[in-house]
């Protein structure tokens, strides 16, 4: 057994051992389940824990959903966590995925167009004979075959469904008229949509058309219980009984804070510009490269920062440890750059958020390496290692921001106050921004936009130094 959460495990284990009959008693391991299938190792195939197992359970899916999505990613329904699944399992195994019915039909397409992907990865052209689904009025469980599913399993999976009255939703060959029968819907949407995403030529039509995104989501854009597709916002609301409720309690409060805070921010930029055009007093020494150089600042920054953080989530498998040990290294060395810069005029060179974007762009492609290179180590060790490979980066991370404080000290002193404005405003907009992009693009896109920012900050401070 292998438990993310510690804490529960032992909780349970001391507290309700004979209530659960022991289930955290013995064979309990902390942690994400696919990084010890990677890293379990046997003298067939060492490093990993493939071919081993007969049955692989993933249990149900967290009901409750982050309004903000900040660290609410979850790394086990990926394309790279089903193949590691299926990879592991005997010729003959079974790998069982239960989860929570919440209609209208989201996460149920989305794990299963995200396991036929996994498929498709490992060279297997006929998902739709290897995978079959039943349901009850809240639940849904998803068997799914490493080879295809035999007459007599499909036959037993038939009679359970029918003695226990469980509803079918999909086995190979299944009618429609087979299933919808006990917890009645007016139309029998799971049999359609498991049959459209299963079906090669259908698939990418019904995920395009479909209502909510539920397209395959990967490590770099993990599942984060986030559907909306805002060209469908109107005829959701329709669907949903015209109840604006409905987006916040599913979660769809990120857009309405970034307005809120995007709006707060403008207004607290611009009150000194508009003040100082009313006494006719102009802000010289070129404003503009200032609030370039102080606005990409805090974008990269931020931008970096929230990337670092999320996919360091998968290496040290809890949000929180991650959010401590990444903020704590990359603040920590950053401002050990800012304190060296003051006393080191060499290192308050202009270069410096050229050679810092040049940095970004080399962190960016090996970080995904870091998993590979640290996972064999325990947990203590995987904290100190990732947080000193954050040092580097952070230390000259420290240093543009003072150093263009410190070149507005002696250039335009009156702009000081407008540069901490610029730069706080903008850091706080910045993390938001980088969740909603990473929503659509994926964590690779932002931290490479991360870079860009700082690219924008060199150009900006050449001509701030004119």
């Amino acid at each position: 057994i292998v438990e993310s959460n510690a804490m529960m495990a032992r909780i349970i284990r001391d507290e309700f051992s004979e209530f659960t009959g022991g289930v955290f008693d013995g064979n309990t391991l902390h942690g994400y389940g696919r990084n010890q299938i990677r890293i379990g190792g046997n003298k067939d195939s060492p490093g990993h824990d493939y071919g081993l197992y007969d049955v692989i359970d993933v249990p149900m899916t967290d009901t409750s959903v982050s309004g903000v999505f900040g660290i609410a990613e979850d790394y086990r329904y990926t394309v790279e966590a089903f193949v590691h699944y299926l990879s592991a399992l005997r010729d003959d195994g079974i790998m069982s995925i239960s989860v929570y019915l919440i209609p209208p039909p989201r996460t149920e397409f989305r794990i299963l167009a995200t396991l036929v992907s996994a498929f498709e990865e490992l060279n297997v052209q006929d998902p739709f004979s290897r995978i079959a689904a039943i349901r009850s009025w809240d639940s849904m469980t998803l068997v799914v075959k490493k080879s295809p599913l035999t007459t007599d399993e499909i036959e037993r999976i038939r009679e359970f469904s029918v003695s226990r009255r469980f509803d079918l939703i999909y086995y190979p060959g299944m009618k429609e008229e087979e299933g919808n029968k006990y917890v009645k819907m007016p139309s029998d949407e799971y049999f359609a949509g498991f049959t459209a995403i299963l079906n090669k030529k259908m698939r990418m039509r019904f995920l395009d058309n479909y209502l909510f995104d539920i397209k395959p989501v990967r490590d770099d854009n993990p599942f984060s219980h986030y559907y909306l597709k805002l060209a469908n916002i109107n005829a959701i609301y329709e669907q949903m009984g015209r109840n604006w409720l409905y987006f916040l309690e599913a979660g769809y409060l990120l857009p309405v804070i970034f307005i809120i805070i995007f709006i707060l921010s403008v207004l607290l930029i611009m009150f000194p510009v508009a003040f100082n055009a009313l006494r006719k007093d102009r802000l010289s020494f070129s404003s503009f490269p200032a609030f370039l150089y102080f606005s990409m600042l805090g974008i990269g920054f931020m931008f970096v920062e929230v990337v670092l953080i999320q996919k360091s989530i998968l290496l040290l498998e809890n949000p929180s440890y991650t959010v401590a040990v990444i903020l704590t290294a990359i603040l920590v060395s950053s401002g050990a750059g800012s304190m060296l810069s003051a006393k080191r005029a060499a290192l308050r060179t202009s270069l410096c958020p050229l050679i810092l974007s040049l940095l970004v762009l080399v962190y960016s492609a090996i970080h995904p390496l870091l998993l590979n290179i640290l996972a064999p180590f325990s947990l203590k060790a995987r904290i100190l290692l990732i947080a000193a490979a954050m040092v580097p980066l952070g230390f000259f991370m420290g240093i543009p921001f003072p150093a263009g404080m410190r070149l507005l000290g002696q250039k335009h002193e009156a702009l000081i106050p407008w540069a901490w404005a610029i730069n706080a405003c903008i850091s706080v907009i910045a993390p938001i921004l980088a969740v909603m992009l990473a929503l659509r693009t994926g964590f690779q896109t932002v931290i490479w936009m991360g870079a860009l920012a700082y690219f924008l900050s060199f150009v900006s401070l050449r001509k701030l130094m004119k």
